[in-house]
């Protein structure tokens, strides 16, 4: 409800003047007066939510008071000190005293000194601003406040303080009340923000131009080592390889060639002198490239627009961060500069060969500028040769009026909407060239740009790649030591040309079956992959040989081999046994050696005695029947010397066997040699070995006996066998002296 609106209701102002009667009179007997002052207050709250936003100040027949800044709205000049007065306009009701907290922008106003007047408040019991959070704090009064409630005050229109002002930065900045409290006669203190009026500084600074001329500071250029082939694809990236921080030499001011000494300068869209790191035009350095650099101080608050031209592109630094880019095509030629106060503006320009320099123009103080916006979906494209390539994207410009220019610097570019929407682009690929940026720009004088890069295929044939192990694995696949595995990669004929071809050389150093898998690239992006598979095996098989610890001269005899490997495998052919040599009599030692198919080899060997068994003849049956000669049912006896070469063995074991039957060797001590005595079977008949077997070796022949039947004639005429003779005589079987005297064949 508008104040014109409230004063209309006669009634409610009548009342509210009777009962302020009523109060100011003094006639509010015990609790009359209490219930009075509390519908007057009442009153007060409804008049004063009915005024929140009262556009002028109320009229001296107001209850309330109204307070408003003197100017309301001023324009100010930056480094200018400029003043407002806080105006109180006291109603019908006196008032003895104010307080006022009011807020300010601190970053283009800072108060300088707030002073209270002589009259009719002239007692100030609060005076204070802070310059960081953009607050002023006032109260004055007829007393020191807040004091007692006072039952007389004053009334009308006067200034209550004066704010002084320095304007630091170009803007407006609102002052408003955040808060006004009346001391209101007979009650105290009361709010009446309702009424305050806020006011408005505006801020101006004259434009200050920063442009290139022969106080800008410069050094020697920089040279690369060599020409870069493709300068605009190489050297014009979005981040220099040479940047502010390198090793610029020789400071020194930059020359000044005027403003139209360059072709380019015409058609610039702004006014500047072109300036260059040394005394001509003329490019420098290997094919005329070279990096250089220039630095300026500027200073400002808020932000503004960078006019630049380089020949060929360059870098804008702000205090040594990166903030612009102007690439290849020259795109873009103005960039957003945001200041706050002093700042050091660095520009670093790559030249391409021709001429060399660049120019730039930045004005402050115009006023905050506001940028477009535009932004690409992808950051690049690919397409096939004959196949257009598109990229699609967004712009605005919150203050680009009704239409907003959105460009291409290669192929062609349409839009929605006005000053916000979207953006598409497209371009042929059938001729070259085939890789290139694209710059999108939106806007005009401040402007934004975006840049993507365009790839077009024209290789679709994959490249090759072989992969080699080194060293070779042998014939059976297996290494026994470290591999290194490479690849080779070429592209066919007129290709793209190989882009990546990896990994690089890959040591494999582990055990078993290890694959690795190279992939090459081209340019065109085909790629093509194979795996080298490597089998290492380090580790020698195991072997052991075990056999016979004692072998007779001249008998055949072997040894066990015992072989294994966990990886690559025995090697084909591996032994399961090894023959001994019977031959030397002795120690002996018999080896083996085996391998795994990665040519891993193990050895082993065996330790074992050769002894000669000397059994001579075969043996002799007495009464002269003959050698060999034997009826079913005697005894044969056995005799054997054993050697070793160089000793008798004394302390042999073993047995002797004809046919079925068998008796154990035994030594003779006198003849120093063994014997056995085999007691024939009645049945046995015919031509028996008589076989030794010493210490588990053997069966050994050592002769043969022949067998008769003894009731066969030949065997009892004349013989002297039947006669008992021969054997009765001294007991050869029972006796040593009976065997000695019967040895004919000894």
């Amino acid at each position: 409800m508008s104040s014109k609106r409230l004063h209309s209701f006669p009634g409610i102002t009548g009342v509210f003047s009777y009962l302020s009667r009523l109060v100011h009179s003094g006639k509010r007997p015990g609790r009359l007066g209490a219930g009075v002052r509390g519908l007057m207050v009442g009153l007060a709250l409804l008049l004063g939510a009915a005024l929140p936003a009262a556009p002028a100040f109320a009229s001296h027949s107001s209850t309330f008071a109204a307070t408003k800044l003197s100017p309301n709205s001023q324009s100010c000049t930056v480094g200018v000190p400029c003043s407002v007065n806080i105006v109180f306009d006291i109603g019908s009701t006196p008032a003895y005293g104010i307080s006022a907290k009011v807020s300010f922008d601190r970053t283009r106003l800072q108060v300088v000194s707030v002073s209270g007047t002589s009259s009719p408040f002239p007692i100030v019991s609060q005076n204070t601003f802070d310059n960081t959070s953009g607050t002023i704090e006032f109260m004055s009064g007829t007393i020191a406040l807040p004091g007692p409630v006072q039952s007389s005050g004053v009334g009308g229109t006067f200034t209550v303080a004066t704010v002084v002002f320095n304007p630091i930065a170009a803007g407006t900045s609102p002052i408003k009340f955040l808060s006004v409290n009346e001391y209101m006669i007979n009650y105290g203190p009361y709010g009446v923000n309702g009424l305050a009026v806020d006011g408005s500084i505006t801020v101006t600074a004259p434009v200050v131009v920063y442009t290139s001329n022969s106080q800008v500071q410069t050094w020697d250029p920089i040279f690369p080592a060599s020409a870069y082939g493709n300068w605009p694809a190489q050297a014009c990236a979005p981040t220099p390889a040479v940047g502010p921080n390198a090793n610029w030499v020789n400071p020194h001011n930059a020359f000044d060639f005027g403003p139209s000494a360059h072709p380019w300068q015409p058609t610039a869209g702004f006014i500047a002198n072109w300036i260059n790191a040394w005394s001509n035009l003329s490019s420098q350095g290997p094919s005329g490239q070279s990096w250089t650099k220039y630095q300026t101080q500027v200073s400002g608050n808020g932000s503004f627009v960078l006019n630049l031209l380089a020949d060929n592109c360059s870098w804008v630094y702000l205090d040594s961060t990166l903030v612009g880019y102007q690439n290849a095509n020259l795109q873009p030629r103005t960039y957003p500069v945001t200041l706050s106060g002093t700042s050091t503006l660095t520009f670093i320009i790559f030249d391409g060969g021709g001429l060399a320099g660049g120019m730039y123009r930045l004005e402050t103080n115009t006023g905050t500028v506001t940028f477009p916006v535009v932004a690409a979906d992808n950051a690049s494209v690919t397409t096939n040769k004959g196949t257009p390539a598109t990229n699609t994207g967004t712009y605005s410009w919150a203050n680009g009026g009704a239409n907003v220019p959105v460009t291409a610097s290669v192929g062609t570019v349409t839009k929605t909407g006005t000053n916000n929407g979207t953006w598409s682009w497209s371009n042929p690929s059938t001729n070259p060239p085939y890789d290139y940026d694209v710059t999108i720009t939106a806007g005009g004088g401040p402007a934004a740009f975006v840049q993507f890069h365009v790839h077009v295929v024209t290789d679709t044939t994959a490249p090759t790649i072989v992969g080699a192990a080194s060293p070779a694995a042998n014939a059976n696949g297996w290494n026994n030591t470290n591999v290194t595995v490479s690849f080779t990669c070429a592209d066919e004929a007129g290709g793209s040309g190989i882009a990546s071809c990896g990994p690089t050389p890959v040591a494999v150093s582990s055990e078993g079956t290890t694959t690795v898998t190279g992939t090459a690239t081209d340019n065109a992006g085909n790629t093509s992959t194979t795996s080298v598979t490597v089998k290492i095996d380090k580790t020698a098989p195991t072997v052991s040989l075990s056999g016979p610890a004692i072998v007779i001269q001249g008998q055949s005899a072997s040894a066990t081999v015992t072989a294994s490997d966990a990886l690559s495998g025995l090697a084909s052919g591996t032994p399961t046994s090894v023959a001994l040599g019977t031959s030397t009599l002795g120690a002996n030692t018999a080896a083996v050696t085996v391998a795994d198919n990665a040519g891993n080899s193990s050895s082993a060997s065996f330790t074992y005695t050769v002894w000669s068994l000397a059994c001579p003849g075969a043996p002799v049956e007495k009464e002269g029947k003959g050698t060999g000669q034997f009826n079913a049912g005697s005894t044969i006896p056995v005799k054997c010397k054993i050697s070793d070469g160089t000793n008798l063995i004394t302390t042999a074991t073993g047995s002797v066997s004809i046919g079925p039957v068998s008796a154990a060797l035994r030594w003779d001590r006198e003849d120093k040699q063994y014997i056995a005595t085999v007691k024939t079977d009645k049945t046995m008949v015919g031509t028996y070995d008589a076989n030794v077997t010493l210490d588990g070796v053997g069966p050994v022949t050592v002769a043969q006996v022949n067998i008769k039947d003894h009731q066969d004639k030949d065997d009892h005429e004349g013989k002297g066998d039947n006669k008992g003779k021969g054997d009765n005589k001294g007991k050869g079987d029972n006796k040593d002296k009976g065997d000695n005297k019967g040895k004919g064949n000894d």
